[in-house]
């Protein structure tokens, strides 16, 4: 039962909820100004850029998944204009989003301070998901503000003691729908409320009627309707993944545990996996946390107390581990669905926890002047949160390709007013010169041509997420090449924060076309060309067009293929 709180004390408790929000807010407008954005979030710029001009895509381009997200992005640079600050601003905003679903959430299931104190908690802590609440990827922060809500309606769906109306069960199935055309990774929050469906249909013996489920249903086609659209024209090409590295479901269950659940914890630094207070107290904590959540969660289920949020807990492990792209890690992306519950869960812990307190107080005589009550522990447990997210920003090394300081590193240490000056710069002299197209590699294509607000066309030969730009620049009287000067190493790294940067190449184990081997070529065939740099690169122009299928054959580079993350 909540105890009631004094009319000052909640004068304060809004001033202090107030303050927590303006901080969280602080810490991500501070972000953005941390590095430069790169490929895959350019890409979603200008997918933006092209649906203000009416140019509309299904998908994030050059994949068969991930729809949604870039028509929010669409809306933000018709407010704003396009600029690397709204683009990191949507994101921001749908974090801001999650966080109201999960109070709401924690609100139905435990009660208002619980709401409030989860939803905070989620906001501030851990380090890693802020900084993915500032970084625009096309689709996740979408399909998870889908699911919450999904969540929330399932709710009220499947509670006999509301009045369950028609409208409820048709934007769950929507949210539901919607975000099966955002992410298959909507799946983390539809077997959730599947099993919650089944267990209240079984155990309490739940009915529902026949309009409301064919509602649902109904709502669910319709939001998928963008998918299902496309994928009859595709022979269903969204249900291929494709190949990835590691497959191995023990390798995944592996990497849950040594660091996806450290780093929603807050206790294992994103990129290196450092532990923030070392490998044997880190290993200690998470093995506690995770024993702490079982006993958690059985209780719950005992009491038949927030039954979804135990199905969720459950479920999404087993979501996590069969993915085939949860192999990667160290940017926290594909824990992300499991943050929101992972806050609920510790504040939820903490209250149970402070309920044992007075029994523990009454063994021991020195513990019989505790007089800390929920509400104190579960406030502080926020406050610890916020404390670990800015020790963990103090502890993040700047990112060093190949050990080369980068002005683009993705540590909290430097900022700059304007991020993608590097790439006005270029973009400015090659427009100088009469350039408009462009062959760069994957790494620099695509920001540049964000940077200059698409008045260069550019595109990479082999790894390709559009291929109208590959083809616009093919098409071409006198497209560019823009490939690394060589003494300029260092300046290249500084200005895109990676070490590949030449066409064809997008990861170590691909083989990059040089300045060097495209002059060889050019001079066997008889080609002229001019050459003018561009620091960090050398822009080569031939006097005719040659053939990126011919010159990858001749230098056996990749063939040009669209390229997923």
């Amino acid at each position: 039962m909540e105890v009631p709180v004094r009319p000052w004390t909640r004068r304060t408790l809004g001033l202090l909820v107030g303050a927590l929000i303006l901080v969280g807010f602080a810490i991500r407008l501070y972000a953005i100004g941390r590095q430069s954005i790169n490929a895959d979030q350019a890409v979603v710029g200008l997918m933006a850029e092209q649906i203000l001009k009416g140019h509309l895509s299904a998908f994030y381009w050059g994949q068969n998944y991930g729809g949604g997200e870039p028509y929010l992005v669409a809306g933000m640079f018709a407010i704003f204009g396009g600029s690397t600050l709204s683009l990191g601003l949507t994101p921001v905003l749908l974090d801001l989003i999650a966080a109201l679903l999960l109070w709401r959430i924690g609100r139905r299931l435990f009660g208002p301070w619980v709401g409030i104190c989860a939803a905070l908690l989620f906001w501030i802590w851990p380090e890693v998901y802020i900084w993915q609440s500032t970084i625009e990827y096309g689709f996740r922060w979408f399909v998870l503000d889908l699911g919450l809500a999904a969540l929330l309606f399932a709710l009220r769906c499947l509670d006999e003691r509301a009045s369950r109306r028609w409208w409820e069960f048709a934007l769950l199935g929507l949210f539901l729908g919607a975000g099966w055309w955002g992410s298959p990774e909507i799946m983390y929050f539809a077997l959730p409320i599947v099993g919650f469906l089944i267990y209240r249909m079984v155990r309490d013996r739940l009915r529902l009627r026949i309009r409301d489920v064919s509602i649902a249903m109904f709502s669910a086609v319709l939001g998928a309707g963008v998918w299902i659209w496309t994928n009859v024209h595709s022979h269903l090409a969204s249900l291929r993944a494709g190949v990835q590295p590691d497959n191995s479901v023990l390798s995944h269950f592996k990497t849950l545990v040594e660091h996806a659940l450290p780093l929603l914890l807050g206790i294992q630094l994103r990129a290196s996996g450092v532990w923030l207070f070392g490998v044997a107290t880190g290993s200690f904590v998470t093995a506690i946390a995770i024993l702490a959540a079982i006993a958690l969660l059985v209780i719950l289920l005992r009491r038949g107390e927030a039954v979804l949020l135990v199905f969720f807990c459950l479920l999404a492990p087993i979501v996590y581990v069969i993915s085939p792209f949860t192999w990667y890690w160290s940017d926290g992306r594909y824990g992300l669905f499991l943050a929101p519950a992972t806050s609920l869960l510790v504040i939820v812990g903490v209250r149970e926890g402070a309920r044992y307190l007075p029994r523990i107080a009454q063994r021991y005589a020195r513990l019989r002047r505790v007089t800390l009550g929920e509400r104190q522990l579960t406030a502080g447990a926020v406050f610890v949160g916020l404390l670990l997210t800015f020790w963990a920003g103090t502890q993040i090394a700047p990112y060093h390709p190949n050990g080369v300081a980068s002005t683009g590193s993705a540590s909290w240490t430097s900022w700059r007013s304007d991020p993608e000056a590097g790439f006005h710069v270029v973009a400015n002299r090659l427009e100088a010169d009469g350039i408009h197209d462009v062959y760069a590699g994957y790494w620099v294509a695509y920001p540049l041509m964000f940077a200059a607000n698409s008045t260069l066309t550019a595109s990479d030969i082999s790894y390709v997420r559009s291929p109208a730009l590959l083809d616009s620049v093919a098409r071409s009287s006198a497209p560019a090449w823009l490939l690394l000067d060589p003494s300029k190493y260092r300046l290249g790294v500084a200005l895109t924060g990676v070490s590949l940067m030449d066409p064809s190449c997008a990861a170590k184990s691909d083989r990059c076309l040089t300045s060097h081997e495209l002059t060889h070529y050019l001079v066997r065939l008889h080609i002229g060309y001019r050459t003018f740099k561009v620091s960090p690169f050398v822009a080569i122009v031939p006097d005719r067009k040659i053939s990126p299928a011919a010159i990858s054959r001749w230098y056996h580079l990749r063939p040009a293929y669209r390229l997923p993350h």
